[in-house]
């Protein structure tokens, strides 16, 4: 059974990072197409999600710190709002409403129903937002991204939705022209051409304790000097500030190295690049729901849970007790999965 929702629109509340966000999409695609919202839209932090809208099942995006969501945390034995109010007129348009905020009070939760539920009837549907073994019914080989699709299909038994076996298949983020013509002025700038093929590497990641040693990335670049591949090194904020200058200057004798680019102006690069290698981070789960062939190299990580969706993403991992593969074999998966190309 599917609800009459051809004018419906979708809300999630989401306070996460970019690849807590990114792993979101899978969610935002189900909700439209088994239920059938028309949009979908999002409060959260639009430096993560701002590049998503348009160019994915997301549509508008709404800054959750300029919002006053935070009056929702209060008892809800208290809670009282009067007609008209802000809140009241954010939520109005919404008939679908998925929340990952929470408190164990269920106060927000509480809150949010009955400010949702004052102009129209509206569901309100409350997310874990980690998998964590046991909780929910989550086992330990499931993907968080089917884990948040588990839970909304539960919570809306009479719906009867199914998730569709195809719904992460093809690209859930797509590029633009305009996205490649940033791309292409961005590479042009920091003296690249697309002559050779290009290969993104981010080595880094939110835990320093998923991110392959950097040492090994550098031997790696050392060992693509004069292949067909040329490495384009992209750091943010966290590596600038986590790694040494003479790290930093170590990777610039190696390789073109763009620094601290929007997530707009990355999105844009990878859409200029043939392949991608990174460790279990943000910039590795945009990189696979663009569809890109992408190497992600897990150490302490389960790549059950947390690998980059897409149809060309493989793993390398270590061997026997090796926490982290070495050089050979992250290469070895480079020009395996450039093979394929």
């Amino acid at each position: 059974m599917q609800a009459d929702t051809r004018k419906c629109l979708g809300l999630i509340i989401h306070p996460g990072a970019l690849g807590d966000c990114v792993l979101t999409l899978p969610l935002a695609r189900l909700i439209r197409r088994a239920v059938g919202i028309a949009r979908v839209d999002v409060i959260g932090h639009r430096r993560y999600w701002a590049a998503l809208a348009g160019r994915s099942d997301i549509g508008r995006i709404m800054e959750l710190d300029s919002l006053p969501l935070h009056r929702l945390f209060v008892d809800k034995a208290a809670f009282d709002l009067p007609e008209g109010d802000a809140l009241i007129q954010l939520l109005r348009p919404y008939d679908f409403i998925v929340t990952f905020l929470s408190d164990a009070e269920d106060n927000f939760e509480r809150n949010l129903i009955y400010v949702a539920n004052m102009t129209h009837a509206a569901e309100v549907i409350t997310l874990q937002p980690r998998a964590v073994s046991g909780a929910c019914g989550a086992a330990d080989e499931e993907h968080t991204a089917g884990f948040f699709m588990r839970q909304f299909v539960e919570s809306v038994p009479e719906l009867e939705i199914e998730i569709p076996a195809d719904i992460t298949h093809g690209p859930l983020l797509w590029a633009t022209n305009m996205d490649r013509e940033v791309g292409r002025d961005l590479l042009s700038q920091a003296g690249v051409s697309e002559a050779k093929r290009l290969l993104a590497v981010h080595p880094g990641s939110g835990g320093a304790g998923k991110c392959w040693p950097l040492d090994l990335y550098l031997d790696l670049l050392g060992e693509l000097e004069g292949t067909e591949l040329r490495p384009i090194v992209l750091l943010g904020p966290t590596e600038l500030e986590r790694w040494s200058a003479e790290d930093i200057r170590k990777i610039h004798d190696r390789a073109v190295v763009m620094s601290d680019l929007t997530i707009e102006q990355l999105l844009g690069v990878l859409s200029c690049c043939d392949v991608y290698l990174g460790n279990d981070s943000g910039v590795s789960h945009l990189a696979g729901v663009l569809g890109m062939p992408v190497v992600s190299i897990f150490g302490p990580t389960e790549e059950a849970r947390w690998l980059a969706i897409g149809d060309k993403v493989r793993v390398c991992r270590g061997l026997g007790s090796d926490a982290w593969p070495s050089c050979q074999l992250v290469m070895q998966a480079l020009w395996s999965i450039m093979a394929g190309l």
